[in-house]
This record gives C-alpha cells, structure tokens and sequence, in this order.
C-alpha cells in the first residue's frame, strides 16, 4: 500500500500541473517493518509540497489527501489514513523595489561581477517568506556562496548542474569554508545599510 502510494504520488506533479508552473511532490522518507518476515501494521510516510503560489500548493495538498485515501481504500485497509498537517510556509516572495535596492548595493560593494540574478524561481524549501508575510514589510531573499571557490572551476551555475562531488548545504558532507559565517555578517550589513543609514541633508 505504501510502495502503491508512492508511485501514485509521482504522477501528482507531471499529470495534473500546468507545465509552465513550478510544483514538486516528494516522499521523502518512508518508515514500515522492523523485520522481513514480519508485514507490518503502518506505514509512515512524510511528504514535502513545494509550489511557487498559494493556488498550487493548494492544488497539491488536495491531490496528495486524495491519492492517500485512494490507494488505502484500493487497498482495502482496515481504516482511513491519518494525515497530518506538519508545518508550512507563505511563499517567498521577493518586493521589487527593495529587491533592486539590495542589487544595487550589492552590485557597488561586491563588484557586478558577483552578482548574479538567477531568472527562474527557485524550489527551496524555506520559511523566510513568514517574515515579510508577517511584518507586512517588503523582505529580500537572497542566497551567498560558502564553498571554496576553486571547487567551481569550469561550472556554469545558471547553465550547469552542481557537480555530484559539491557537497552543498542540506547535505551531510557540506563543510563550507571557514570565513562563511563572517562573510555572512558582512554581507547581510551591505543589504542593510540603505536603510539604517540616515539620508544626507
């Protein structure tokens, strides 16, 4: 039933999202069985949604509750799943306005070549946009390396696939450089400044 489940669930994103919207459906773990000659009672299952708008998510959630309760009812089980809700986030949505502000600072103190403005949404799971959803306040996500460059050399990152052999974060084997919480600091000052600093007379 499990195993039925997840293969159902693959087919989520590919048959019933539009092509032109960002959707991701992942089973990302799955615990049943203590022995191999023993079936088990339960499955668990925990499952990671990610959409670029509210009205997929939405779109998603109800596709996942229904193909749950579908391959149990197909399975014939002895009672309805139980499916619970762990946690969500808003989607992250960066304000134009203060977006270009923090290039353009970024831009003169970094240098325009260290900049870069990925033209696709990215698919992170991330709870950042609950800042500016629950402030009210226009907010600015924006990501900084913490590899050793050198590690890089010959990849396109708007164009490439990171190499298999980057351990990047998320990863159990991510060992950013030593400098990269400095660095951090530094950098989250540069974005800050526009508006801590008063304006002149």
């Amino acid at each position: 039933m499990a195993a039925a489940t997840v293969m159902r669930l693959q087919t989520v994103v590919a048959r019933e999202v539009a092509a032109d919207r960002s959707a991701v459906v992942t089973v990302a773990s799955l615990h049943a069985g203590t022995r191999e000659n023993v079936i088990p009672d339960t499955a668990d299952l925990t499952i990671n949604i990610r959409s670029a708008t509210p009205a997929v998510r939405s779109q998603l959630l109800d596709a996942v509750e229904r193909v749950v309760r579908a391959e149990a009812a197909a399975s014939a089980a002895p009672q309805e799943p139980e499916i619970t809700f762990l946690n969500g986030f808003p989607v992250t949505v960066n304000d134009a306005e203060a977006t270009a502000t923090v290039q353009a600072v970024f831009r003169t103190t970094l240098g325009p070549d260290r900049v870069i403005d990925l033209p696709q949404p990215l698919t992170g799971s991330e709870d950042f946009g609950a800042f500016g959803t629950g402030l009210g306040a226009p907010s600015v996500y924006w990501t900084f390396g913490g590899l050793d460059p050198a590690s890089f050399q010959g990849v396109d990152l708007l164009q490439d696939q990171i190499p298999p052999e980057i351990s990047h974060n998320h990863s159990a084997l991510f060992a950013p450089i030593a400098e990269t919480v400095e660095r951090g600091v530094r950098y989250l000052l540069v974005a800050a400044a526009p508006w801590l600093t008063p304006p002149r007379p």
